[in-house]
């Protein structure tokens, strides 16, 4: 039979076995599959699925029949739909059928119905579904994953099922779920070496803070990546990679060329030309970008005239052993005298900071710079930035923001794991982002032990939903 008379088999029984039932529903689980439920409908006509038998011979969710006064007939009807033989295997996840054995032994023992879900790092989490009747939603409650562990104990403790929490914890890790193990797609496996390697051109430019380098990055193959699985891996290799050269900056010299040109084009500043390293990519996005930037010097009060930069691509090429050339002119984009005497500034600038700059005067030729150097910028440079709102920016990395004051974090499926993967002892105030009030409220007492653990210099935590709910914890002294 065909997917379509299978599903009219299913709908035939359901509707034999339930007749008379209110809000029956059939949904629809992959190819082949599908679940019988009952439909939770509001005033409004908002509609929650509530599947309690599936196409596996199953009730999945008995303790909520029991509640409807239809354990017998949900029975009936996991019995005969088991009988149809609709059984694709393939639909399976790894792991999904022991997971689910366990979680329902261990919850249907304490008088609730296990809720089972996997997580975007490909963990299985095992939990309850809390009816909010003020959002009119299903709300999950984690209790424990098959990493082996119990996200929220102080929860689990609140909600009566701490004993049932650690025995979860421990048949579920010793499962010995490994996601890692499990084969990405072909194409996307294929995209991670070239996504580590733009990455990695980024920290050897060295213009951008770290978060930035991240969110800037414009190469294909770290934008695509569409596999959380695949992006961790990128994400690994990078937080290597910054290690790794934050040991080779130790036997560097105490002061880099690219030290000196910071001190010429901060001496540029102070004369009334804005100056960028690295700024753009393109002369034309080089200019876009100081004039972005004397726009925002001006509104704070500095009179500037001119402006002069190098773009990355120079950066690229002096990484390769080539020269940097730097561009100058008038701020107006009309050409002018100024332009030749804001050239005549860089010039001295550089030589006054021990560089010998060749250029043959005119305002149509950029400026050499001299002599030849390999390119190198300490990560202290640049890692400068204070706030930080963390999207892909790995976990383990914050700690080498030295001036870190505020975080600001969206709690989405794994933030437990990324807080618990963060220390600083810089961050003063940390904001969190949840779906609701009552998940931010639930995740609080946990929450807060956590965090006092990875930030010891936090005073403030601040847990707020999308809409007008927002409660701050004061943590200092």
């Amino acid at each position: 039979m065909n997917e379509e008379q299978w599903e009219e088999q299913v709908r035939a029984i359901t509707h034999e076995v339930l007749a008379g039932v209110q809000n029956v529903a059939l949904y629809t689980g992959g190819p082949g599959h599908w679940g019988v439920g009952i439909d939770l409908i509001s005033d409004l006509g908002q509609v929650l699925e509530r599947k309690i038998v599936s196409t596996r011979g199953e009730v999945v969710k008995p303790m909520l029949a029991a509640r409807l006064g239809l354990s017998a007939k949900m029975e009936e009807l996991a019995r005969r739909l088991g009988a149809l033989g609709v059984r694709p295997e393939d639909t399976l996840a790894p792991w999904e059928k022991e997971v689910h054995a366990i979680a329902r032994e261990v919850l249907e023992a304490a008088g609730e119905d296990a809720e089972v879900r996997l997580d975007e790092a490909g963990h299985w989490r095992v939990g309850l579904e809390v009816f909010d009747e003020e959002r009119f939603e299903l709300r999950f409650r984690v209790l424990a994953t098959t990493r082996g562990d119990v996200p929220l104990p102080l929860l689990a403790e609140k909600l009566g099922l701490s004993a049932q929490a650690a025995e979860l914890a421990r048949r579920l890790g010793a499962l010995g779920v490994r996601p890692e193990d499990t084969p990405l797609p072909e194409e996307e496996a294929a995209m991670i070496p070239e996504a580590v390697e733009a990455l990695r051109l980024g920290l050897d430019i060295g213009v951008h803070s770290l978060p930035r380098l991240l969110d800037d990055c414009s190469h294909s193959s770290w934008t695509e990546l569409g596999d959380e699985r695949a992006l961790r891996k990128v994400l690994k290799e990078f937080s290597q990679d910054v290690r790794k050269r934050l040991e080779e900056e130790k036997a560097w010299p105490e002061v880099l060329e690219a030290d000196r040109l910071e001190a010429a084009f901060k001496d540029l500043l102070d004369s009334g030309i804005v100056a960028q390293m690295g700024g753009g990519n393109t002369l034309s996005s080089g200019w876009s970008a100081v004039r972005e930037e004397a726009d925002e010097l001006r509104e704070r009060g500095l009179e500037l005239w001119g402006a002069a930069f190098f773009h990355e691509q120079d950066i690229e090429s002096a990484l390769a052993g080539g020269s940097l050339h730097i561009a100058f002119g008038e701020l107006d984009e009309e050409p002018s005298d100024k332009d030749v005497q804001t050239g005549q500034a860089v010039v001295e600038a550089l030589r006054k900071h021990g560089f010998e700059p060749d250029w043959n005067g005119s305002a149509d030729t950029r400026i050499q710079v001299l002599p030849r150097f390999t390119w190198r910028r300490r990560r202290s440079r640049v890692d400068t930035l204070e706030h930080l709102s963390i999207g892909t920016f790995p976990a383990d990395l914050v700690e080498l923001l030295p001036q870190l004051r505020t975080i600001w974090m969206r709690a989405a499926e794994l933030y437990l794991y990324d807080l618990a993967g963060m220390w600083s002892d810089s961050v003063e105030q940390l904001t969190l982002e949840y779906d609701s009030e009552g998940d931010a409220l639930e995740a609080l007492a946990d929450v807060t032990a956590l965090v006092k653990k990875r930030f010891p210099r936090l005073q403030t935590l601040i847990v707020k939903d999308r809409n007008s709910f927002e409660e701050t914890v004061t943590l200092s002294g």
